[in-house]
């Protein structure tokens, strides 16, 4: 059906769209181009960002594979040779070097007590070591020796005997505990040898625990060097 409006054009009524319907076609137009203004930037923009720093990262990756195969086999060996040495360790600990031992006592008796030399000498020494025994299994060993001196003091002995112990001019305190008491008697008289005189007397150490026990290199001579000479006043004549 055609409807025909008759009145005049200052009468008639303008038909205009509805201001929801253009409310929400601008709406829609503005989501559209915002998605298409998205998708333009993830594909233009960060897409390219993207493929470029996973190529960077795949490189750094190949390049570190092989060193990170090279650091588990070189984990590998320095488990295995740690193990070796712990393994060496437990071995030499109950062992003792004999050699340095003689070393150590013959040092003592060369030094002396305060700058004098011992007048000691030994007719025999023995050293023994056995396997461990009981639950710590701890190694038992000792030194023994029969020892005379040729002082006329019997004080020899003890001043010998603390020597023994100490650190600064021999290693034995790290590897046998403190001497026996001091002890000895007084043999005859051999005018025919020098001395004449000497004081028998037994050397008996006790060998320390493995894990107390440290053997080191023996202590060096101390050096003494000359005194220099006393200038007189007004030169030589």
């Amino acid at each position: 059906m055609i409807t025909i409006n008759l009145l005049p054009e200052e009468y008639r009524r303008h038909i205009r769209p509805s201001i929801k319907l253009l409310a929400v076609g601008y709406s829609a137009l503005a989501v559209a181009a915002s998605l298409l203004a998205w998708w333009g930037w993830l594909v233009f923009g960060v897409s390219p960002t993207l493929e470029t720093q996973r190529a960077s990262l795949e490189t750094e990756m190949a390049g570190l594979a092989p060193r990170v195969t090279y650091h588990q086999v070189l984990s590998k060996e320095a488990a295995f040779h740690a193990s070796r040495e712990d393994t060496l360790r437990t071995i030499t600990s109950s062992r003792v070097l004999w050699t340095q031992v003689l070393d150590d006592l013959t040092d003592v008796v060369n030094r002396g007590h305060e700058g004098e030399r011992h007048t000691i000498w030994f007719d025999d020494i023995t050293g023994s070591l056995s396997d461990g025994v009981g639950p710590s299994k701890e190694g038992v060993g000792q030194l023994e020796a029969q020892g005379h001196s040729g002082s006329g003091e019997i004080d020899q002995i003890s001043h010998f005997l603390a020597d023994l112990t100490d650190r600064e001019i021999s290693g034995l305190p790290g590897v046998f505990g403190s001497p026996s008491a001091p002890e000895g008697r007084r043999n005859a008289s051999d005018p025919t040898v020098v001395p004449s005189v000497d004081f028998s007397f037994p050397l008996h150490l006790e060998l320390l625990p493995s894990d107390q026990r440290h053997q080191g290199t023996p202590v060096a001579f101390p050096t003494q060097s000359p005194a220099p000479e006393a200038q007189q006043s007004g030169g030589a004549r």
